[in-house]
């Protein structure tokens, strides 16, 4: 997986929590922050939910995206309200400083200070609403295993974190809450939290959706029968209604507005040139890489009412293989080779968003196997 997918995923995660908060009043901003904290799964429990390619912020991010287990996006309150029952970071009793950096367990020889505890525990009582106990504390110390856990398999595997993310992810809580990164490590810190404790989370959950991703993406397929059932089990209208899914190779020209006549006709000239040298839908690239002002995107199971006329009717009647004449669009010249129709239940973006939901739910269960059985494997020692 490339660097620059890997980056904008991460980066993408974010934007639905974020967005959501747009909503919220800046008078409730610190309220707001720790419901951020929470909607991105950055507190509570495990969740099994996991985005298995990288994701398209227009889907929804995290959403669509999904998650990593740890990571889920909608566990926290609701929208707009402040916590009611956290008590206050007052309430743990802050530690002596002889105790803070002794070690109280190890993972792996990995170790997790007194500190780490407490500044977790600090963290789980704001945003999650947990009370001060023994539960806290064991919740707290689960929590960083499985970071230290998934980190080290991150390391195992190559897969790391990169900390423009880590800041980016931060800057943007931050931002959508009328703060900076400095004000919400402020606010944070107003209340006993390191914002080291929030990028340990981050970081973690970067590493762990990507090492989830590259183990086992490859080997989750998800059939048009397994599409068909979900969609007839949830009892949607489109799961018996037959669509056609269409795979297209789109030659685009672009036309600027000032075009003239003449500049145009030289293009439709050109447009059908290539054309007539049209064999197959693999040799689209080749044939508009050596001319000028043309493009090639790639359009699988596309609907055919996302294709403006005239091309659509050219498209729905030609044969599998056949590109269509060229035609004229709002700021382009546009001709499609057809490389596939099939007829399929339901509407194309309908089945494409089960077919995503389908894939989250496979790729977290098995998330969810790896770390239970990374944790069995682990030499995990309490102090």
């Amino acid at each position: 997986m490339r660097p620059s997918t890997q980056r904008s995923d991460a980066i993408a995660n974010v934007e639905v929590v974020t967005d959501r908060l747009l909503r919220l009043h800046a008078g409730v901003a610190l309220a707001a922050v720790l419901l951020a904290l929470s909607l991105f799964g950055l507190v509570g429990p495990a969740v099994a939910q996991t985005d298995p390619w990288p994701a398209d912020p227009s889907q929804g991010g995290g959403a669509a995206l999904g998650m990593p287990p740890g990571v889920s996006a909608g566990d926290g309150p609701p929208q707009g309200a402040p916590p009611q029952d956290a008590p206050p970071p007052a309430a743990m009793p802050k530690l002596p400083a002889e105790t803070e950096q002794s070690i109280v367990a190890l993972v792996n020889d990995d170790p997790i200070s007194a500190y780490d505890v407490e500044q977790r525990e600090r963290f789980l009582m704001v945003t999650a609403h947990e009370k001060p106990g023994p539960e806290l504390k064991k919740q707290a110390m689960d929590q960083i295993i499985d970071e230290r856990l998934q980190m080290q398999e991150g390391k195992k595997n190559t897969v790391t974190a990169d900390e423009e993310d880590v800041t980016k992810i931060i800057a943007d809580m931050a931002q959508r809450n009328n703060m900076n990164a400095d004000g919400l490590a402020s606010a944070l810190g107003q209340m006993g939290i390191n914002i080291k404790t929030l990028k340990d989370r981050v970081r973690a959950q970067i590493v762990w959706r990507d090492v989830v991703r590259r183990k086992f993406r490859r080997d989750v397929q998800i059939a048009d029968s397994d599409v068909d059932k979900a969609l007839s089990a949830g009892g949607e209208s489109g799961g018996a209604a037959q669509a056609t899914a269409l795979q297209l190779r789109q030659v685009k020209f672009e036309v600027p507005s000032n075009t003239d006549q003449k500049a145009i006709a030289q293009i439709l000239a050109e447009a059908e040139a290539l054309r007539a040298r049209f064999n197959s839908c693999a040799d689209v690239a080749g044939l508009a890489k050596g001319v000028k002002g043309a493009s090639v995107n790639t359009l699988a199971d596309q609907a055919p009412t996302a294709i403006s006329q005239p091309a659509r009717t050219l498209v729905m009647n030609a044969k599998v293989g056949q590109m269509t004449p060229p035609t004229l669009a709002a700021s382009a010249i546009e001709l499609y080779a057809v490389c596939g129709k099939r007829e399929v239940k339901g509407d194309p973006k309908q089945r494409e968003e089960t077919e995503q939901k389908l894939l989250q739910e496979e790729m977290g269960l098995r998330a969810e196997r790896l770390l239970r059985d990374m944790r069995q494997d682990a030499l995990i020692e309490n102090r």
